[in-house]
């Protein structure tokens, strides 16, 4: 499935009620299931053009990525990497999580890494 918003329209909707966040913006990308013995959903998504409601401040494009495994012992595997450009200054940041069952629950491992991150 692939799909373009536009995100101030996405504040008429129900869901968003008095969320009046941006006055303008565009998110667009797609995302991608296999089912199987393996199961996978990937997503891809970049947000940009946001300008602020109140003050017209441009905000940082963002690329979000997202990646999910799960095998068929239950274990699960996440992967979700987000880059942040604001005017040339870029920032990395990753999301890595295993999930393995342990009884009724699971175990998390999870990491959270980066290379450069502009505040």
């Amino acid at each position: 499935m692939n799909f373009t918003l536009e995100v101030p329209a996405l504040t008429t909707q129900p869901i968003f009620a008095g969320a009046k966040l941006v006055s303008a913006g565009r998110a667009s990308g797609e995302v991608r299931v296999a089912l199987g013995s393996v199961r996978q959903v990937e997503a891809r998504m970049t947000v940009n053009g946001l300008v602020a409601a109140d003050g017209d401040e441009i905000l940082p494009v963002a690329n979000l990525s997202f990646r999910a495994v799960a095998q068929p012992d239950g274990k699960i595997s996440v992967q979700a990497p987000l880059l942040l450009d604001r005017g040339g200054f870029r920032s990395d940041l990753g999301l890595a999580l295993d999930l393995t069952p342990a009884g009724r629950g699971y175990v998390i491992d999870g990491r959270l890494t980066g290379e450069h991150v502009e505040l």
